[in-house]
């Protein structure tokens, strides 16, 4: 019996392991060349493990297991070794997932339709499948299924993971492979027929999918050390990008062929071609770009369009675009009207979500980027807040329901200049009525105030009237919740609860901002704190005690829980527009909240 063998057998494979590697064989049934590929892989992977855990040790050829058993071999070393066999397996299994056709034909979703919760207790986020015709949904308490869309009919139960966050979950193109990123670790891999377990990276520190590569049956992964790292599904590695430009955290897949990746950072990117050859995935760099002008890619991905001729991304609070021909690159001011995130709805067509001078409510629209013109969609009523769903063509909006859709009925179109031009005239003759209503000054003090509210030159406006009293020093601090933790009354419906808010003293005065989706009864503690005013922001009505005096000021509609989510971007949107230059100092989210504490030196 062959050293090597003799020590496997004396420290066999985890379970896992096992299990895995049984897995690829299955999967690669019928197909003799790949089987006979996979155990000579397999073969040399084993004696590495044995002679990587044996090397400081003499193991004679007539020696038996069990003496070999006997020997201090390390533990640690074969647990390493294993995590590596698991890697391998579980990267091997992925590549012939991406390899296989659709799991579910892709279909139009065709108008904006209602998603059945099923076994959710309501419908919180969620991600599509480019190619197919593939979801995942989630709701806020991280239990996820897999559903055929349209119709949202269940394919398989999601195990939990802890608390999922929005940016690196996804479903590759054919459907067949479902990533998910929970807070504080690496990228899990799931079957999506099956819901099984493939694969976890396992890593701190805020890796997670960039992009895959089904051409090529690969998929690349934003590393904890600044690099991108490119999985090879064929051979099972998992090495750097060769292109990577460090601290790589945007990319798009371009649509051709051969398989194009656009990857990098806020403001530099590389287009890489991806092709395989007898040595693995060989990339080669087509174009390099810089975006000369303005903030850059600030969240989410950028978004192909035109097949993919240029990008769109969002850029702080507007539409920001790259050109990959030309190079040239620029913006579309679309705030203060038009907000961020947006849905592609075709290849020249985005849809965003457009607020009334006051802030009160939301209404999409769509904006022709070829035209450079908007035009209001009719929905057939509210329907919650655009959820980014990756890179399918259509439109997931969540509110009290959830529904999808990704064909839509606009009304008439103007140019998108004009469309925020009135905007911003209405809101400042608003200001100015309410400066009027609230102000008891002479007509002079009026004139000034009308004066300071301008926007000269494309400056930001002033905040919102309403802080006028509150020191310019004050600091914001920023509470969010889907829902209170106790209940008030009955739990059907929409009941109101209770969430705590222990302020405590600081050096400056502060101004709280409340936010929540459900009916809370926001109940301040006050440890000393100088409170000023209270915002208060929310989905269905809250209230706020505890406070005294303190004016409490209604702003809208929005509410976040989480972050790094496209709702805390819209809620701190809407919080700047009334505490202008004051600086946000901390923001706390829970779906479920019951208490939290604020300031404190």
């Amino acid at each position: 019996m062959p050293v090597a063998a003799k020590v496997n057998a004396a420290h066999p494979v985890s379970p896992e392991v096992k299990l895995a590697g049984e897995r690829l064989m299955a999967l690669l049934a019928g197909d003799a060349k790949a089987i006979e590929s996979l155990r000579a892989q397999s073969e040399s992977r084993m004696t590495l493990r044995s002679l990587s855990c044996s090397k400081n040790m003499i193991v004679g050829r007539f020696e038996s297991v069990e003496a070999v058993k006997r020997l201090s071999l390390d533990a640690t070393c074969f647990q390493e070794q294993d995590a590596e066999l698991l890697k391998f397996y579980g990267i091997r299994i992925i590549g012939v997932l991406l390899s296989k056709p659709p799991l579910r034909a892709l279909e139009p979703a065709g108008p904006i339709t209602p998603l059945p919760r099923g076994k959710l207790s309501h419908i919180n986020t969620g991600a599509m499948a480019r190619d197919a015709g593939v979801g995942v949904l989630f709701d806020g308490s991280n239990q996820g299924v897999v559903v055929k869309v349209p119709g949202a009919t269940p394919i398989a139960q999601l195990p939990q993971v802890g608390s999922v966050s929005q940016p690196g979950t996804s479903v590759s193109p054919n459907g067949r492979v479902v990533v998910l990123n929970p807070m504080g670790q690496g990228p899990v891999f799931f079957e999506a027929e099956t819901g099984h377990r493939i694969w976890s990276l396992g890593s701190r520190g805020g890796p997670r999918l960039l992009a895959w590569l089904p051409e090529v049956a690969g998929f690349v992964i934003a590393g904890v050390d600044g690099n991108a790292m490119l999985a090879d599904g064929l051979n099972g590695s998992f090495e750097p990008h060769p292109l990577s430009i460090k601290n790589s955290s945007f990319a798009a897949h371009i649509p051709g062929s051969p398989a194009r990746l656009l990857m990098g950072t806020a403001r530099e990117f590389v287009l890489a071609e991806h092709v395989r050859s007898e040595q693995g995935i060989r990339a080669s760099a087509l174009k390099q770009y810089v975006i000369a002008t303005g903030p850059g890619v600030t969240s989410g991905n950028p978004v192909p369009m035109r097949t993919g001729q240029l990008v769109v991304y969002a850029s702080m609070r507007d539409i920001g675009w790259l050109d990959l021909d030309s190079g040239a690159s620029g913006t579309w001011r679309s705030s203060p009207r038009f907000g961020i995130p947006f849905a592609k709805l075709d290849e020249s067509r985005i849809m965003f979500d457009s607020s009334d001078p006051g802030g009160m409510s939301l209404n999409p629209w769509s904006f022709d980027i070829t035209n450079e013109t908007v035009a209001p969609i009719d929905l057939g009523g509210q329907r919650g807040l655009i959820v980014d769903i990756g890179d399918r063509v259509g439109f997931l909006r969540r509110g009290n329901d959830a529904w999808f859709g990704d064909q839509v009925t606009t009304g008439e179109a103007q140019p998108l200049d004009k469309a925020v031009a009135e905007f911003e005239l209405k809101r400042q003759l608003a200001r100015l009525q309410m400066l009027s209503d609230q102000s008891s000054g002479t007509s002079a003090d009026l004139a000034r105030s009308a004066a300071g509210n301008s926007s000269v030159g494309g400056a930001p406006l002033p905040p919102m009237p309403g802080l006028a009293n509150v020191a310019a020093d004050a600091e914001v601090h920023m509470v969010g919740v889907y829902e209170g933790a106790r209940a008030q009354g009955p739990s059907s419906g929409h009941p109101k609860r209770d969430v705590r808010i222990l302020a405590r003293a600081t050096g400056r005065p502060i101004v709280l901002a409340l936010a929540a989706y459900e009916p809370v009864n926001w109940i301040v503690v006050n440890n000393g704190a100088r409170i000023s005013a209270v915002l208060l922001s929310g989905y269905h009505p809250s209230t706020v005690t505890g406070i005294g005096d303190v004016p409490v000021l209604r702003i809208g509609s929005a509410y976040a829980y989480s972050a790094g989510s496209p709702e805390y971007s819209r809620l701190r949107q809407v919080v700047t527009q009334y505490t202008g230059t004051r600086e946000i100092r901390s923001f706390q989210g829970s779906y479920s909240g019951a208490e939290f504490s604020v300031g404190g030196r």
